[in-house]
């Protein structure tokens, strides 16, 4: 277990893996924080984005979240997991979401401008 907090303080991005409307795969990269208190993981993601709208409309998806390669390392020994999510909305104004975006802006405090955009969401992914 100490191995996998590790990678997911290490990382800051993943593969969200969601389903199209017409149920097919869909996999596009997402920033993420470790909301440990919470057992669970954050992202901020905008309505232009299509993974938004799938995850709105199919919240059961998943993350992979794999170490950085280099150049003297097989990549076939990285270090990854990929996990099966639930995603949940943050409903805006709440304290929840609120507690989200500091955790959040804890480990990306440059798109703090971010948070305000009405299109961008917070989602709770947490392990189904």
């Amino acid at each position: 277990m100490d191995s996998l907090y590790q990678l997911l303080q290490q990382q800051r991005h993943g593969s969200l893996g969601t389903l199209t409307n017409q149920g097919l795969p869909f996999v596009s990269m997402v920033p993420f924080a470790l909301d440990a208190a919470h057992g669970r993981l954050l992202i901020h993601i905008s309505d232009m984005a299509a993974h938004t709208r799938y995850l709105k409309e199919r919240p059961q998806a998943s993350i992979m979240i794999c170490q950085t390669p280099s150049d003297d390392a097989p990549v076939h020994d990285l270090p990854r997991v990929t996990l099966q999510i639930e995603a949940s909305l943050l409903e805006r104004n709440t304290p929840e979401r609120e507690a989200a975006r500091d955790v959040y802006l804890a480990r990306f405090p440059d798109v703090a401008f971010m948070t305000d955009f009405t299109d961008f969401h917070f989602f709770a992914l947490s392990l189904q």
